[in-house]
Order: structure tokens, then C-alpha cells, then sequence
């Protein structure tokens, strides 16, 4: 944040550099009208005072006028509340003599200036035009004399609350400052005040006459540099430990809109949240400030366009119109009407894409998702569910999390299987997309809503397993190892050692650390080992394969896992092999055959050696795997595992001593 700004605002450069081109042209004597124009809280306030501030010091004078929106203020209050103005940095008496024989056009306005005449402002002869011609002529007169002695900058402000009349006299004067050193700025909501009809045709003359500036939402970078000036006004730490993530939560939740993001800014600062990344675990609060702002903007609505805004809010922040028919039982055509008056209000916004319309901001949502009961919000987000699920049967793929997360909030409403089951392939579509924290927040809330649910061990399983694999692709061990320690309980109270034998490997990959030896990984994998040998013998060539698979890559994960034991190889299990006949030996796709070739120590030969021999049975394995596991040139190596993957059955390949022995010969 420059130090020009000041303190207040930030981002609005290319609007200052704007206004302090069009004050250098009224210091010429070449004036004019420039439109501050945008939603509520964007800046429009904040950026006049600071122009004016800036005025300021390049020797100008300033008035200052506010719209009120409480009702009962006198016509053309704005330009009452700039003539007070003048009258306290000028005197009334100076005012007087400026106006000459005009004085009286304004003396209604100023009741200054009615005292200091003498007499009450009198009843003009002339009809209703010429009389208000004459008043703005008065006024405009003000304003060059007042700017003659010292150039001038006049904000009325608000004008979206004003009256008619002082809009008229605003177009009035705009026409005559060309020819003045007055700068005069009109701020106000452009929805608010073109939806006001008494307004319009002032509104159509002034923007003949004025340079519009439309202001924006922040950028994130604004929004970062607007959250450390409030760390550091608040005392809340040092600006640079706000983490990012949530300087983007914030931006994302305000869409940059300068009052809500400050709002914002201070309620986190209060709950002690501004440097708090688990903050970010929780819904950004909602300040009451800006609760109250939306519900104002929302009143005007009728009630049908409220209730289908509520619709919309629950069933996102961006929705289809097709979606929201549906929810509503409501034709499309009647959906479209209903947003006639949203999307004029700037509530909601069309999107690109037809028929698609999104919040303009996610505040306005939360802020409408917060007028329903728990009752009413489930039931809303169980008709948005099984809406969704029907529109997208054919293909529900992508949108397997946006169906999820209905269900999920409709458990309540007796959606509570569907939602364990569109959260979990939700789940797995992330895991596909690399998405592994998104996976995990799918698959916890999954498990929670399966608690509401009757026992299922096979369900409870598969979901502590995806939990597990999801975390441990995340980095979080601890968190991974936690959950599959739950699915290996499920697969023992299901008696399945295939299930027991897939959570011992998921168990792997972050449980080797150098010079330790895991007690609990070499058990779990050891007693995955022992109930797999224990199980028959499957007469399905396929299934069998796939359980020889299983064999194989616990060996040798037991084998890494045991690296650094004194032992100096693992521990035979009861039965070693299953199965007396001989089998093909398929290996599956990242079987781990190569992780043991790479295995190095005084007795990792042994090791590895012995955990393939036993993986592939006794005596029915292939001397190729160990080979593997003893140092095969990589070339080789390679080779071998291609005619793996590549599905040939081991047992069907030549021994390595005989190919050696007909080589020879």
C-alpha cells in the first residue's frame, strides 16, 4: 500500500491517477463532472475522500454534500449540505456578496443566507421552470465565484438515495463547468439508482455530461496488501505471517468488495484467526456489518424472488437455470422471471455460459443460506440432490462431488446412504485427478455420515482404506496410519486376508525410516502374511493370480521392512505357501519386485531373497524373481518385469541356469 492512498485504501491507483487528471484540467479553469459508480462497499467513499485529501495539498478547496437514506430530507439536501459548507469556510456574508442579486434563488436552500438578508425568501412570479432555471443559475454562479478565489472541489455523494430535483440541478451545473475551476464528483450505486425511475432521466442527462468511473473488486494482491495494513492498524502479529490461503479465502468470499473484505479482515482479527491456518478448516464467520448491508439490498425484492434466490443459494454459488426449475417445480420461464430483478440488482450475474448465473458475491449466499431453518435448508438440499442425480444419470462423473455434497448436507433428510456413496466415489475421482486433499475431506465426511448409518464392516472398510491411501498420497503419515489401522480391524472382524493383505501395503510407503526397524508394520505385514497363506486355494486362474500378487509384495515389502533388524531374515510364517500344486505367478502392476533389486546391506540379500522365494510359494517359483532380488543388471531387470506386466506366467519361463546351460551347449 503507497503512502498516497493513505491508510484507508488500497488499489485504486489507476482511479487516482484518473481524478488527478481531471483536477489538473479544472486547475486550468477547464472543469468538469467525473461518476463514481459501483456496488455497495466498493470504495466509491473511500476513494472520494482520499481524492479530495489530495486536492487538498495541490491548493484546492472542497465542499462536501451526503444523501440521506433515512427519509424526511429536505429536496436537494446534497447541495444544502455544499452550500453550508461554503457559508462556514467563506462566511455568509462573503456568499451574499458574491450572489448579488441572486442571493435570493438560493436563500430557500440556505437559511444562512435568509437571515442574513433580512426578509424570507419570496414566493417567485415566474412559472415552475423559469423559477428553477434561475435557482440553478444561482447556484452555478456560486460555484464560479467561490472557484475564482480558489479552485474547488465539490463530491456529492450517495446519489442513488437522492432526490430528483438536486440530480436535475446537478446536470444543470455539469453543463457550466468547462468553463470553471470546479471539479465537481457524483458517487452512487448504478443498480440502486437506475432502478429508481424518478431517477432516469436525471441519470441520462448526466451522463452526457460526465466522465464515468466504474470501480471493480480488489485484486487478490489488493486484498493481501488490505489484510497486512489491518494486522498491523489491529496489532494482530507482523502483515507477513497472514498466510496466503487465506488471504485468497478472503478474496474469493468478497470477490474483492473493499467493505466486505475489511469486515472480514476484522472479525478474523478479533477470533485471533488472521494467522491461523487451521482457521481455514472453518467457514469464513460473517460480520455483522455486512449481514446487515445484503439484507438492505435484498428488501426491495418480492418474496417469489427472495424464495428463489434461497433455492439458488443452496444449490450453489453458481447454478443453472434448469436446475433451479427443477428444485422449484417451476418452469424455466417462470425461473427467468423470477431473476429479472436479482440480476438488475446486481444480486446475481449470467454467466458466460447460457443459462448459467452465479452470486456476485458469496456473502449475498451465505447470507440468504443463513434466513433458512436446519429443517428447511436439508429438505432444499435433498430435492437439489436427487435433482442432480436424475439430470446427470447418464453421465454423473463430473458431477459426482457437486451430487455428494447435496447429499451430504441432506443426511438428515434420509440421504444418509446415498451420501456415504457419491462422497466416496467422489473420493475416488479425486484420488484419479491427484486431487488427495480433496479426496480426504470427501472420504472423512463420508465416515462421519456412516456413523449415523447400521455396522457395516465392508463399507467401513473401504472407506478407512480410501481415507488412508488418500493421506498417505498426501503426506499426512500419521493421519494415514491411523486410518488404516481402523480398516485392518474391519478386515479382521470380516476375516478377509485380502482386504488385511491391500491395508498392510497401503501401510508402506511412509513406515521405512533409516537405521529403524516399525514393530507394528512388521506385524501387520507378517500377520497379513499368515492369513493369506491360511486361506484356500482359489480354482479362478485370475483370482488366484491376483492373491499370489498379494503374497509376493508383502514378502518384499517385509523384507524393506526388516533392513535394519539384527535378524538376519524375517521370521517363516506358520505355513509357508499356499497351495500344493503348481501356479501362475502373474505380477501385478507396481508389485514392488523391483523395490527389492534396489535393496542394499549386509543382509538384504538374504532378506529379499527369502521373502520372494517364499512369495511365490515353495519350490513353484520362478528363479527370475530373485533375481531380481539379488542384483540383476537393470537391463535385465527390466526385461523381466515387461514380460510380467505384460501378463506371462512365470511358471511357464525357463530357468535362468537351464536357459545359461543351453546357451553353452
Amino acid at each position: 500500500m503507497s503512502h498516497e492512498n493513505g491508510p484507508g485504501l488500497v488499489g485504486r491507483e489507476r482511479e487516482l491517477a484518473q481524478l488527478d487528471a481531471a483536477l489538473s484540467d479544472a486547475l486550468a479553469g477547464r472543469g468538469g463532472l467525473v461518476v463514481l459508480t459501483g456496488e455497495p462497499g466498493i470504495g466509491k467513499t473511500a476513494l472520494a475522500r482520499t481524492f479530495v485529501e489530495r486536492a487538498t495539498a495541490r491548493g484546492a478547496s472542497s465542499a462536501w454534500g451526503t444523501c440521506w437514506d433515512g427519509g424526511g430530507a429536505p429536496a436537494y439536501w446534497p447541495w444544502v449540505q455544499v452550500l453550508r459548507a461554503l457559508a462556514r469556510s467563506e462566511g455568509v456574508d462573503t456568499l451574499c456578496e458574491l450572489l448579488g442579486d441572486e442571493a435570493p434563488w438560493l436563500a430557500g436552500l440556505l437559511s444562512e443566507l435568509s437571515e442574513t438578508l433580512g426578509a424570507p425568501a419570496q414566493e417567485s412570479a415566474l412559472d415552475f421552470d423559469q423559477a428553477r432555471f434561475r435557482l440553478f443559475d444561482a447556484l452555478a454562479s456560486l460555484l464560479a465565484a467561490v472557484a475564482e478565489r480558489q479552485p474547488l472541489v465539490i463530491v456529492l455523494d450517495d446519489l442513488h438515495w437522492a432526490d430528483a430535483s438536486s440530480l436535475f440541478a446537478l446536470e444543470f451545473v455539469a453543463r457550466a463547468l468547462p468553463d470553471m475551476p470546479v471539479l465537481a464528483i457524483a458517487a452512487y450505486r448504478h443498480v440502486e439508482a437506475h432502478a429508481r425511475d424518478e431517477l432516469a432521466s436525471a441519470l441520462a442527462g448526466l451522463a452526457r455530461s460526465a466522465t464515468r468511473l466504474p470501480l471493480e473488486g480488489l485484486d487478490r494482491d489488493d486484498v493481501g496488501r488490505l489484510a497486512a495494513a489491518r494486522a498491523h492498524g489491529l496489532g494482530s502479529g507482523e502483515p507477513e505471517d497472514i498466510p496466503p490461503r487465506l488471504v485468497t479465502a478472503v478474496h474469493e468470499a468478497s470477490a474483492g468488495n473493499p467493505f466486505y473484505v475489511d469486515e472480514l479482515l476484522q472479525l478474523l482479527a478479533r477470533q485471533g484467526r488472521l494467522h491461523d491456518t487451521r482457521s481455514l478448516d472453518r467457514p469464513l464467520p460473517l460480520p455483522d456489518g455486512v449481514r446487515d448491508a445484503i439484507r438492505r439490498r435484498l428488501a426491495p425484492l418480492k418474496p417469489e424472488a427472495t424464495q428463489t434466490l434461497i433455492a439458488a443459494a443452496v444449490i450453489g454459488g453458481r447454478f443453472q437455470h434448469v436446475t433451479l426449475a427443477s428444485v422449484l417445480e417451476l418452469s424455466s420461464t417462470e425461473i427467468l422471471e423470477r431473476l429479472e430483478a436479482p440480476l438488475r440488482a446486481g444480486i446475481v450475474v449470467a454467466a458466460a455460459e447460457p443459462g448459467s448465473f452465479f452470486f456476485q458475491h458469496a456473502l449475498v449466499r451465505d447470507t440468504l443460506l443463513e434466513s433458512l431453518g436446519v429443517t428447511r435448508r436439508a429438505q432444499l438440499h435433498r430435492v437439489t440432490a436427487d435433482t442432480l442425480e436424475e439430470l446427470y444419470r447418464d453421465d454423473p462423473e463430473p458431477r459426482l462431488a457437486e451430487i455428494a455434497h447435496h447429499f451430504l448436507h441432506a443426511a438428515a433428510e434420509g440421504g444418509a446412504e446415498q451420501a456415504v456413496d457419491y462422497a466416496a466415489r467422489a473420493a475416488k475421482r479425486a484420488v484419479g485427478q491427484l486431487a488427495y486433499e480433496e479426496a480426504v475431506r470427501l472420504y472423512e465426511r463420508a465416515i462421519d455420515v456412516a456413523a449415523s448409518l447400521p455396522a457395516d464392516d465392508g463399507r467401513a472398510w473401504e472407506l478407512q482404506q480410501g481415507l488412508g491411501e488418500a493421506l498417505m498420497r498426501a503426506g499426512e503419515v500419521e493421519g494415514a496410519q491411523r486410518a488404516l489401522r481402523a480398516a485392518a480391524e474391519h478386515a479382521r472382524h470380516l476375516d478377509d486376508p485380502e482386504r488385511l493383505a491391500r491395508t498392510a501395503l497401503a501401510s508402506t510407503p511412509g513406515s521405512f525410516s533409516a537405521g529403524l526397524v516399525e514393530p507394528e508394520l512388521v506385524a501387520t505385514l507378517e500377520e497379513a502374511l499368515e492369513r493369506l497363506d491360511e486361506a484356500p486355494s482359489y480354482d479362478d486362474t485370475e483370482r488366484r493370480a491376483a492373491v499370489d500378487g498379494l503374497r509376493c509384495r508383502l514378502r518384499v515389502q517385509l523384507a524393506l521392512a526388516l533392513y535394519w533388524s539384527p535378524q538376519r531374515a524375517p521370521r517363516a510364517p506358520r505355513r509357508r505357501g499356499a497351495g500344493a500344486g503348481p501356479r501362475d505367478l502373474h505380477r501385478p502392476r507396481g508389485a514392488g519386485l523391483a523395490g527389492a533389486a534396489s535393496v542394499r546391506g549386509p543382509h538384504a540379500r538374504v532378506r529379499a531373497r527369502s521373502g520372494l522365494r517364499r512369495g511365490v510359494g515353495t519350490g513353484h517359483g520362478h528363479p527370475r524373481a530373485v533375481d531380481l532380488a539379488g542384483g540383476a543388471g537393470a537391463v535385465r531387470a527390466h526385461e523381466r518385469r515387461r514380460a510380467c506386466d505384460a501378463g506371462a506366467p512365470l511358471a511357464h519361463q525357463p530357468p535362468a541356469r537351464a536357459r545359461r546351460s543351453r546357451a553353452r551347449t
